[in-house]
């Protein structure tokens, strides 16, 4: 059975994220949107892609409802009733029904503000940020390095929820 990834949120038609809106506390049994927080684009689930997407456009379905098991937290899209995941290629992706190794999140608070949010690789976190041009988990520190904040290539994003 195929996702619905092609509708949008029903709010989406008319919501205007204010810049006053402050980010809440990531927790479970509440819904979110997940704001990037130097551009103010919007983790958005678009025609089966997770991208990021301006806020007030049309397209997508930008929900993103907090579960937790086993002290994970996953992030399943009411629209399509998939969660927020990875690939094999590390791509950050929204097409499972259940939520399994590939779905498990975990946030870390920064002390200036805003969130990592990271994914499980194997007995590891990576952080989300972009690789070739995609939302991607990006190994941060796997050979000593640490990468960048940001929204380019190889850089991860500093992230914000706005708790709906």
């Amino acid at each position: 059975m195929e996702a619905n990834t092609s509708l949008s949120d029903s709010h989406n038609q008319s919501f205007v994220l204010r810049p006053e809106s402050t980010s809440s506390v990531p927790w479970p049994g509440s819904t979110f949107m997940i704001r990037a927080s130097s551009s103010g684009g919007l983790l958005t689930l678009d025609s089966g892609k997770v991208v990021l997407a301006r806020p007030g456009g049309r397209e997508g379905s930008i929900h993103w409802k907090c579960t937790e098991r086993r002290g994970w937290l996953h992030f399943q899209n009411p629209v399509s009733g998939c969660y927020l995941g990875h690939n094999v290629h590390g791509d950050i992706v929204c097409s499972a029904r259940h939520h399994m190794e590939w779905e498990k999140f975990s946030v870390r608070l920064r002390p200036e503000g805003g969130y990592y949010l990271m994914i499980t690789h194997w007995d590891r976190l990576w952080k989300i940020g972009f690789k070739e041009e995609k939302l991607a988990k990006i190994a941060e520190g796997e050979d000593g390095g640490f990468v960048k904040n940001g929204e380019k290539d190889g850089e991860v994003v500093i992230w914000e929820f706005v708790k709906v």
